[in-house]
């Protein structure tokens, strides 16, 4: 079940150059990492460098599989997509709760997202915090395939900081994790789950490290130009 959130949100301004954010970046970092979230709208012309803009004010921008820092991301068909990517698994459909970067030894501490084109058909993204599963994750064992640097882990561990969930690229070894995995799904589809309905030039950071989303709905035929840019923050 899904808490709809089509108009809410801080709205943030900017200056005619489009490089100056009236929130501290200090306090842009306690709200994220307080809330788990923080949504806000921007005009819409030089979106990419607004958020290329908010993403050096978190931290240091990684670039993602392509190379590139912003990322354009698009409802992608099985058959076209990057192989162990979730898109490769769910093609238009719903795209499960998960952690981006799970694949990597340290995912992104935050994930910028900024809508070019909500598209023809409303397709939101879906926000869970994932202490709100109720779930411990320490237990059970992942393999996180990442090609040659594929390794062994937990979706928790009292040792570091931060979550690892993806159903792409993670694939359970023992009984725990296959429970685990099994349960996360189970309790995702009986708690209620905040909903991103886009409009153009909306801004959403994620804390990367608390937080899951997802693709709430299927992207029809309707919607081949729903256009979201995403930057990755170490």
């Amino acid at each position: 079940m899904f808490k709809r959130n089509s108009k809410g949100g801080r709205v943030l301004s900017s200056s005619p150059l489009g490089n100056r954010l009236s929130l501290a970046p200090s306090e842009m970092t306690r709200q994220v990492v307080t809330a788990g979230w923080l949504r806000f709208s921007l005009p819409e012309q030089r979106l990419a460098t607004q958020i290329d803009f908010i993403a050096q004010s978190l931290g240091t921008p990684v670039a993602g599989r392509k190379r590139r820092v912003i990322e354009e991301l698009a409802p992608t068909r099985r058959e076209d997509a990057e192989p162990s990517s979730l898109s490769a698994v769910h093609g238009l459909s719903c795209f499960p709760l998960h952690t981006d970067g799970a694949h990597l030894i340290e995912p992104p501490r935050f994930i910028v997202l900024g809508c070019v084109n909500p598209g023809s058909t409303a397709v939101p993204t879906v926000l869970t915090r994932f202490q709100d599963l109720g779930v411990d994750g320490k237990a059970g064992v992942f393999l996180v395939r990442n090609g040659r640097r594929s390794f062994y882990s937990s979706i928790r561990d009292r040792c570091r900081p931060f979550i690892r969930f993806d159903q792409g690229c993670m694939t359970p070894i023992d009984d725990h994790a296959r429970h685990t995995m099994n349960a996360i799904a189970e309790r995702a589809a009986g708690i209620e789950q905040t909903a991103i309905y886009w409009r153009r030039g909306d801004v959403l950071i994620l804390d990367n490290w608390s937080m899951l989303h997802g693709r709430g709905v299927p992207s029809s035929s309707l919607s081949p130009d729903r256009r979201i840019l995403r930057a990755s923050v170490r």
